[in-house]
């Protein structure tokens, strides 16, 4: 009996010491695991969440160019936009319908609004280049015909038709902004798009005032931004 107790005694600092040795040893993680990760090395690696550099093929010089084409639609659409506000009166002397007047301010904002989705959904579906471009080629046209307008009737289609045309320019700005800029320096463009267009839409009455007092007449309101030879 006190043999058997000796022994347990004398066995009892041996599992302690046994038991501290598996608690320090580190614990072994399950099958299938991944390895812990450095967080030092970690750091130094670029993630695939990390902005890239811009892809677009073009050199300094040349995206410069671009970007100052793409601008001035930019600005042309906000000018479009308010340009009629001082030359109403001067259409009212030449057409008179002193009733339909209110068209030639809204025409232009009712036309980009009616077909603004549309267009948006051709830029995903079909050419961004060639949809950019038949968009300034709308725009012109219904300037044009503002210009050449022999009615009041043909004035307020010409302003609904340059609307129309307004709107894809300036989508087409956004959108070629966004394909040929990376993450980082795309917030600058988008906001300099945004720039542009108010400050089209501040000079718009201003310019548009000045063509109806100069002896230009207010057709060149709309003719302004039309290359073509004056008569």
């Amino acid at each position: 009996m006190a043999t058997s107790r000796i022994n347990s005694t004398v066995s009892l600092p041996a599992s302690l010491k046994e038991k501290e040795i598996e608690d320090l040893a580190p614990a072994q993680s399950p099958p299938g695991t991944p390895p812990p990760i450095d967080l030092e090395k970690a750091s130094d690696q670029p993630t695939q969440d990390e902005p890239q550099p811009p892809t677009r093929e073009y050199g300094t010089i040349r995206w410069s160019l671009v970007c100052v084409a793409i601008y001035s639609s930019a600005l042309l659409y906000g000018l479009d936009n308010t340009i009629v506000a001082n030359v109403q009166a001067a259409v009212i002397e030449t057409f008179g319908n002193v009733e339909k007047i209110g068209w030639l301010g809204i025409g232009f904002s009712l036309g980009s609004i009616a077909t603004i989705l549309s267009i948006g959904k051709a830029f995903s579906i079909f050419n961004m280049k060639w949809l950019y471009v038949g968009s300034l080629v709308m725009f012109a046209a219904g300037s044009a015909l503002c210009g050449g307008a022999p009615n009041m009737n043909a004035l307020i289609v010409g302003r609904v038709w340059a609307g129309a045309g307004g709107a894809g320019m300036y989508l087409g700005v956004l959108n070629l902004l966004a394909v040929n800029t990376s993450l980082r320096e795309r917030p600058v463009y988008m906001g300099l798009t945004g720039l542009v267009w108010g400050t089209g839409c501040i000079l718009g009455p201003v310019i548009g005032g000045s063509f109806s007092d100069s002896s230009a007449t207010w057709r060149w309101v709309s003719n302004h931004h039309i290359p073509s030879k004056r008569q």
